[in-house]
């Protein structure tokens, strides 16, 4: 929580004399399309794209249920890099891309002065493909209503490490997400709400090791959010966000031992913010972010034939510093 209490005040620190001039935003609504802002959507035969690092830090306890004793300290260190491309079909109905690739993900279990590796992976994500509908456009209207939807296909498998090699950073699955987005643009100031569930298909993770497979039932998880973006110069704005993720209950089964347990993976509230510049005025826009995680005790509920004890995972939090440029043209 430390981590949480510094950004915290750094943020308020850099933003404050900043806040004091967002006082005298224009609130008059505009339907603008702003590059960088939650609302934007390409026009018709317009492309767009994001490409950007990030890193994070994610940290938890895990307490042995039954005995009450603490089994290891979690300190998980990733960074990747994100891609994403979109392309106006209508004014109102563009068509999206998105790939990541983790050079390095890592996580140690620490416990009593001693480190021990417990997983690490690396390479190329699944991408998604994606398409939005903004079916009710502020141009016309008070508001913006959009719908969107996206698809993540199984082409990377999922394995587990060996000795010489990482293991691979595929889901092992499908995936999909669909949802919509309510939002208002005035000249000054973006707000943003959306609601949307992600369908986590079956996924299947092979141990390299000795060829038995961990899999994963399929789920739903349901995400509330609300992003807004302040503009305080035609080229310097500041985004700020929160969302709220329900996480559901999975069931695991491993082929190897014939047993299952369910994982219960916690709910999380996540909180984000971005300074955002534009280099070129709405063709080219740097920005540096901060995310950070609130992240509920995850629980894993062993069944009582594999004699083991049921665990929590607790003190939970993660943080994800990242640098990103988005750009459009024409």
């Amino acid at each position: 929580m430390a981590y949480a209490r510094f950004a915290t005040a750094l943020l308020i620190t850099a933003f404050a004399p900043l806040a004091a001039q967002a006082q005298m935003l224009d609130l008059t609504p505009d339907p603008l399309r702003i590059l960088s802002d939650p609302a934007f959507l390409p026009v018709a035969g317009q492309f767009d794209g994001t490409t950007g690092y990030g890193y994070s830090e994610t940290r938890g306890t895990s307490f042995d249920d039954v005995t009450g004793a603490e089994r290891f300290q979690l300190h998980r260190l990733a960074n990747q890099f994100a891609q994403s491309v979109g392309f106006g079909i209508t004014d109102d109905l563009s068509v999206n891309a998105s790939v990541n690739y983790q050079p390095f993900d890592e996580a140690k279990h620490e416990l009593n002065g001693t480190s021990v590796i417990a997983a690490r992976q690396s390479g190329w994500t699944n991408p998604y493909f994606g398409i939005t509908w903004r079916a009710v456009d502020q141009a016309e209207a008070p508001l913006n209503l959009d719908f969107f939807g996206s698809y993540s296909p199984d082409w990377i498998g999922a394995r587990t490490s060996t000795a010489d090699e990482d293991a691979t950073a595929g889901r092992g699955g499908q995936a999909g997400r669909v949802g919509a987005a309510v939002s208002e643009v005035m000249r000054g100031f973006t707000v943003y709400g959306s609601f949307f569930a992600d369908v986590l298909g079956q996924r299947t993770v092979e141990n390299s090791n000795n060829g038995s497979r961990a899999i994963t039932d399929s789920h739903t998880n349901y995400t509330l959010a609300l992003q807004t973006q302040t503009r305080f110069t035609d080229a310097l704005s500041l985004n700020a966000g929160v969302a709220h993720v329900w996480a559901s209950n999975a069931s695991i089964f491993q082929t190897g031992t014939g047993l299952s347990h369910v994982l219960e993976p916690g709910d999380s509230t996540d909180v984000d913010a971005a300074i955002n510049y534009h280099v070129v005025p709405n063709t080219l826009v740097a920005s540096l972010t901060y995310e950070h995680d609130f992240l509920d005790p995850q629980h894993t509920i062993f069944a009582p034939a594999s004699g083991l004890d049921n665990n929590t995972l607790k003190d939970r939090s993660a943080d994800v510093y990242g640098a990103k440029l988005s750009y459009a043209f024409p």
